[in-house]
């Protein structure tokens, strides 16, 4: 099995006002291929309720670091109030969604993630000692990147909603 070790868990960001579906959801997905994560969409699903429509996405995108550690980002989100609106800038009409946005962003390593050091009790007991002794700022390394990437993505996200907010279309 491999270990899960959570960095940081349940960090939310909100937001209301102009929200582009199509183009937030294309920026997510640029950001995480960019820098090398690999899809993973656990969910997305799209409800109507009298008040607007609401979307749920779960995504937890991941980079194989390497042979024995591998880094995953959560996110979820969920818009909705969503109503479409239509705005005009510079005499041109645009439509798109008005509503909020909430995000939860979680982060994982994962080590021995294909379970090598699993399979017998003296391999698991050399693992846990190398990791404790002698691989602990080679995985402090990844982890350091892993929050970054997470920090980095939140900002392209808040980056993102508010230029919608601020009508830069």
């Amino acid at each position: 099995m491999p270990e899960v070790k959570a960095l940081t868990y349940g960090e939310a960001m909100n937001y209301t006002g102009l929200i582009n579906v199509e183009d937030l959801y294309k920026l997510i997905d640029k950001w995480f291929r960019d820098h090398g994560y690999k899809r993973n969409e656990l969910w997305s699903f799209e409800e109507v309720f009298e008040d607007g429509k609401q979307i749920t996405l779960k995504l937890q995108p991941f980079k194989e670091a390497s042979d024995y550690i591998k880094m995953e980002i959560r996110i979820s989100a969920t818009l909705k109030k969503l109503t479409e609106v239509v705005i005009e800038r510079k005499g041109l009409k645009y439509k798109t969604m008005k509503g909020e946005a909430h995000f939860v962003f979680d982060t994982f390593v994962v080590t021995d993630y294909e379970g090598h050091w699993e399979t017998k009790p003296i391999y698991f007991f050399f693992k846990t000692v190398a990791e404790k002794f002698l691989y602990r700022s080679y995985i402090d390394n990844f982890k350091d990147a892993l929050l970054r990437d997470k920090e980095d993505i939140k900002h392209e996200i808040r980056k993102f909603l508010n230029m919608q907010r601020l009508g830069d279309y």
